[in-house]
């Protein structure tokens, strides 16, 4: 009787603690364009908001293009969006930790804050696979 106790009890756990069991995830799939022309390389980063529970998602762009896959991507709900970009300053500088004298080529995020640290872009996330392009702008916005 104790035996058949316990194995229920593992049954029991392994079916409420399988993953198909947690929040739906969905796939997003998109473009992004800054001045008309595809992102060369950036990543791209999905935070619930406004209610929606559960994890933070994202992916690498490449060529204007990325993928967030549905095993790692968002609940289905409101989402801010965030999207980094770096490229090279052409400036050589010191790298902490790297030793004394050894520089390295100088990086700078030089998208606007308003599409990354202060983003306003919001994806609602509704179906199991869906699309988000947007388009950007390096042009200061007009107040």
């Amino acid at each position: 009787m104790n035996a058949t106790r316990w194995l229920l009890v593992g049954i029991v756990c392994f079916a409420g603690c399988s993953a198909e069991n947690g929040p739906a995830r969905s796939r997003v799939v998109g473009r992004v364009n800054v001045d008309g022309h595809p992102l060369p390389s950036g990543m791209i980063r999905l935070t619930p908001i406004e209610g929606t529970r559960g994890p933070t998602a994202g992916a690498s762009i490449a060529e204007g293009m990325f993928v967030v896959r549905q095993d790692r991507g968002p609940v289905r709900g409101k989402h801010r969006v965030e999207i980094r970009a770096y490229r090279q300053t052409g400036r050589k500088v010191a790298e902490p930790g790297l030793g004394e004298g050894v520089l390295v080529d100088e990086t700078e995020q030089y998208l606007p804050a308003h599409y990354n640290d202060e983003s306003t872009l919001v994806l609602d996330v509704r179906e199991r696979s869906q699309t988000f392009d947007v388009d950007l702008t390096l042009e200061p916005s007009a107040p």
